[in-house]
């Protein structure tokens, strides 16, 4: 008897100690989708059918609401019909935010793609990176060194109002895997194996 409940909590512990069913559960806000999947393809799905033409981009908000704010920009402002119709297809626990952009996403894309084909060793300086950034309607362009005259070089060979130069950083390897103390993780793990044979233990 002893074996068998050892063995069910063992293969238990197992399952919920696994790293991808932790992330799993961290997908969801108490049951609740934090990118609103159903609601955010509902609303495109309108968009794309009724607003195609005017529509610049969508993203999810985060810096306002931890569960996020469906952001859908469009070059002109839909009509309050629209407005009413989008804001239907959300749910109580979506919140939608419609805003008026100047250029759309494959437009400042366009604009990235120009600076990228022209290089990113310049006059004195490196471009680190190049990124479009749909939330404040810029292409984001990283130098390295960064002074005011080579961001100006920039300014003045690209439209300013279209570009945000900003510092950028030497290239580095990144793994994009955190860093883990493995030996701290497997400690934690037998303290609580540990734990469970002492409380069978007690019981027989």
């Amino acid at each position: 008897m002893f074996k068998i409940l050892l063995t069910s909590i063992v293969m238990v512990s197992v399952l919920f100690l696994r790293p991808d069913t932790a992330a799993a559960e961290e997908d969801f806000e108490d049951g609740v989708d934090p990118n609103h999947t159903d609601v955010r393809e509902a609303i495109q799905a309108y968009v794309d059918e009724e607003l195609s033409d005017s529509f610049a981009s969508m993203y999810i908000d985060r810096d306002e609401r931890e569960l996020g704010v469906l952001v859908f920009q469009f070059t002109e402002m839909p009509d309050d019909s629209h407005i009413d119709a989008m804001h239907a297809l959300t749910d109580d626990d979506a919140v939608l935010d419609i805003r008026e952009v100047d250029m759309t996403e494959q437009e400042l894309q366009s604009i990235q793609s120009d600076i990228d084909a022209d290089g990113f060793s310049r006059d004195g300086f490196s471009i680190t990176h190049t990124a479009t950034m749909i939330q404040n309607g810029t292409v984001e362009v990283g130098i390295n060194p960064y002074t005011d005259e080579h961001a100006d070089a920039l300014y003045d060979q690209y439209d300013a109002d279209t570009i945000t130069i900003v510092e950028g950083q030497e290239a580095t390897v990144d793994s994009g895997e955190p860093d883990v103390d493995e030996h701290a993780v497997q400690e934690e793990r037998h303290d609580l194996f540990q734990r469970i044979l002492d409380w069978f233990r007690n019981l027989f």
